[in-house]
């Protein structure tokens, strides 16, 4: 009898220990599981949240280019063309600070968002010299026909292709982070 007492105790205590055990190791997996899953979805709305942004900019430029067609053909004031130019950039330097808090998560595109920036850095420098302040001196000497409507649109136009090609490069970093 004192053998199957034993046996029935180590049976018990083994049960037990296999029962804590099991628990610990579920517990552990399915935490490791759900930190992984947090990961992807925080990498996913911060790409997501980028998106939006390139978006944003893609209206901004739209806005600025139509802009530019109103007062190259004197529907609009030089004050009213200053103005929703001058808002453009505001608006974009907000999305672009938005953007540089998200790049730790967005760095495989980077690159591209840089591109994005040079690009529309370049037409509003051509703006500000052809339109905002034509007469000035200005320290940058450029070539006459690079200060034309036709150069300075399509300069605006490819930074706003370009901006939908950054979004859809989010797209497949997106699509990575799901498989």
């Amino acid at each position: 009898m004192d053998i199957a007492i034993v046996g029935a105790l180590v049976s018990g205590v083994v049960g037990v220990v296999g029962v804590l055990i099991g628990g610990i190791l579920t517990y552990k997996l399915s935490h490791r599981s759900e930190m992984v899953l947090v990961r992807k979805k925080i990498i996913i709305d911060k790409i997501q949240e980028t998106q939006r942004g390139l978006y944003v900019i893609a209206r901004q430029l739209g806005q600025l280019s139509l802009a530019l067609k109103r007062i190259e053909n004197n529907k609009i004031s030089h004050e009213e063309f200053q103005k929703i130019s001058d808002q453009v950039q505001d608006e974009c330097g907000a999305v672009i600070r938005n953007i540089r808090v998200n790049e730790f998560f967005i760095k495989p595109s980077m690159n591209l968002i840089e591109e994005l920036l040079n690009q529309t850095h370049l037409f509003h420098d051509l703006i500000y010299d052809a339109y905002i302040y034509p007469g000035s001196p200005s320290s940058r000497n450029y070539h006459p026909d690079l200060l034309e409507y036709e150069h300075i649109e399509s300069l605006i136009m490819k930074a706003t292709l370009f901006a939908l090609e950054v979004k859809e490069s989010l797209d497949k970093q997106i699509e990575l982070e799901l498989k």
